[in-house]
């Protein structure tokens, strides 16, 4: 019989005692070597997902404080919770997923290279070395999202989604981010300067002090306000009746991709749009955008 104490029953100390102790482990991702805290973390993170320690260690990657999982762990959180989860088509252009939710709810999600082009994803790293795998990726955790938040309890963002560099596999590669890693590769050693000649005390010269430079502060940018616009409150109701239109609604990330369609700016207050921001003309113009959405 095993004297394995289960991390459930587990007292206070003696979690505290095994996170000390599966810190020391070589095989451990940088993020938990050596950090009882952040094993202890996990272990409390995972019972939400019914995960195990390992599981959440190994599969659960915090990127700017924030939790994210691979989609293949995403779609199987989902099928344990009892819902059934397709990939419908899949190839190097387009990727669409399906979930039928136990209440009898279907909820869909396609990617393509068009949608990967507007989110300038397409042709870098892994999504040209992958393109059907990341497709399959971004329209799981899609999906999984919009049918299956009370399954996934905040764990709503791919690694990759967040900037993180993945594997095929959609797992992090450790110690890597997606635009620092392109940063590193396109710098290029400068060459050393050659060695200055040492002067001679006579062309030693004391050099003038600079003159004090006064500092200034930058100068706050005041954002536009065009809820007092008279006609600022129909122009807003009408383009966010066009986003309701849209089948699945779109989540904060793709109605963020239909803004940047219209040539305008995003403006987000905490995790909402901030549509006081949009002039009437500026409504009208992600009205029609959300159109073309909705129609496709």
């Amino acid at each position: 019989m095993s004297n394995l104490v289960p991390v459930k029953q587990m007292s206070m100390q003696e979690q505290i005692d095994y996170c000390k102790f599966m810190s020391d482990a070589d095989l451990l991702p940088a993020a938990f070597r050596k950090k009882p805290g952040n094993i202890m973390l996990a272990m409390e993170m995972g019972k939400i997902w019914g995960l195990s320690a390992i599981q959440t260690i190994t599969q659960v990657h915090v990127i700017d404080g924030k939790p994210t999982a691979s989609a293949n762990l995403m779609s199987g959180l989902v099928v344990a919770a009892g819902h059934k989860f397709e990939v419908v088509e899949k190839s190097d252009q387009v990727a669409h997923t399906r979930i039928t939710r136990k209440d009898g709810a279907v909820f869909e999600a396609r990617w393509d290279m068009a949608r990967a082009k507007t989110a300038d994803l397409a042709g870098r790293g892994n999504w040209k070395k992958y393109p059907q795998a990341m497709l399959i990726a971004r329209a799981t955790s899609e999906v999984c999202r919009e049918a299956c938040a009370d399954v996934l309890c905040g764990l709503i963002y791919t690694p990759e989604e967040l900037g993180a560099a993945v594997n095929e596999d959609g797992d992090v590669v450790e110690g890597e981010i997606v635009e620092e890693t392109k940063q590193r590769k396109s710098a290029k050693p400068s060459p050393e300067p050659a060695p200055e000649p040492t002067p001679t005390p006579q062309q030693v010269e004391k050099e003038p002090e600079p003159a004090p430079v006064e500092s200034q502060k930058p100068e706050a940018v005041e954002l536009p306000d065009y809820s007092s616009d008279a006609s600022w409150k129909a122009a807003m109701f009408a383009a966010r009746a066009e986003f309701m239109k849209i089948k699945p609604a779109p989540n904060l990330i793709r109605t963020a991709e239909i803004i940047k369609q219209a040539g305008l700016h995003v403006y987000l207050d905490s995790d909402k749009l901030d549509w006081k921001r949009y002039s009437p003309e500026q409504c009208r113009t992600i009205a029609e955008q959300a159109k073309t959405v909705g129609v496709a």
